[in-house]
């Protein structure tokens, strides 16, 4: 098939159970650049937890953050695109997190905030490979634009409060369910503008970088990546991915930790 831009999530997709991209998954990317095909990353991740990883990929274009809150360079200020939380529901949003004990991360450009550190906060860091700073979020509100909050939720109470949260917030916050291959009990939930999706922020790159739907593939594994292969001219599940990706998908490859990424770089490259 011919396409110019390949697009791939990135935990569950291209990085695996030990949070790191695999030397085959890093190779691909390579081949696809000896081959004319740019690529870049649609994630659930800020900028600022997967720097290091773009580094390594030498990623030389523009990617989707932030659940497609933001579309813009991981390594400087530059962005086309962002659509940040309302301060009102931000705030509203802080306030039930500290009347359910619920824990909630706000993100800004520069950074990851909390009111407290725990348990699941010291979770996410510790797979995003940043640290949070304690801040008073409604001050941090206040006077910055969030661009998402995150929330973790492993034990079922946790997930009942989280359950909670999005039906006292349906309508004015998005929220997008992802895993990661190390804790797949435990889920990881990106919190946005309730008009942010990955699909709406592929449209963006795809004008500003002058590339029409169909010549895009992309690659997913989670629930949150449905508008991201319904965006694109042909997406492909990873083999973990659950029935509604691959149902959605115009086929389906192995699992990250089979190194899927590659496997299906590797088939439309043949």
């Amino acid at each position: 098939m011919s396409f110019r831009l390949l697009v791939a999530d990135l935990d569950g997709t291209l990085i695996g159970r030990n949070s790191a991209v695999s030397p085959r998954s890093k190779e691909a990317v390579s081949r696809l650049r000896q081959s004319g095909i740019r690529f870049s990353v649609c994630t659930g991740r800020m900028p600022i937890a997967c720097a290091g990883i773009l580094r390594e990929l030498n990623l030389d274009l523009l990617g989707i953050f932030g659940n497609g809150a933001l579309v813009g360079s991981p390594f400087t200020a530059q962005e086309i695109f962002c659509l940040p939380i309302d301060r009102t529901v931000a705030q509203d949003a802080v306030r039930f997190s500290r009347h359910t004990g619920m824990s909630i991360e706000l993100y800004t450009r520069e950074g990851c905030f909390v009111d407290a550190r725990t348990g699941a906060t010291e979770l996410h860091a510790s797979i995003q490979g940043i640290e949070p700073q304690v801040a008073d979020l409604l001050d941090l509100v206040a006077h910055d634009k969030i661009i998402k909050a995150s929330l973790v939720a492993t034990t079922s109470e946790e997930k009942a409060t989280t359950r909670r949260f999005g039906e006292e917030f349906k309508g004015r916050l998005a929220l997008g369910f992802a895993k990661h291959p190390a804790y797949p009990g435990t889920d990881l939930i990106n919190v946005t503008h309730p008009d942010v999706s990955k699909g709406r922020a592929l449209a963006v790159l795809c004008r500003h970088l002058g590339v029409a739907r169909e010549e895009v593939v992309a690659i997913g594994d989670g629930a949150n990546d449905v508008p991201l292969l319904e965006a694109a001219g042909y997406g492909i599940a990873m083999g973990d991915a659950p029935p509604e990706l691959k149902a959605v998908a115009r086929c389906a490859t192995l699992s990250v930790d089979e190194d899927g990424f590659a496997v299906a770089v590797e088939k439309l490259l043949a």
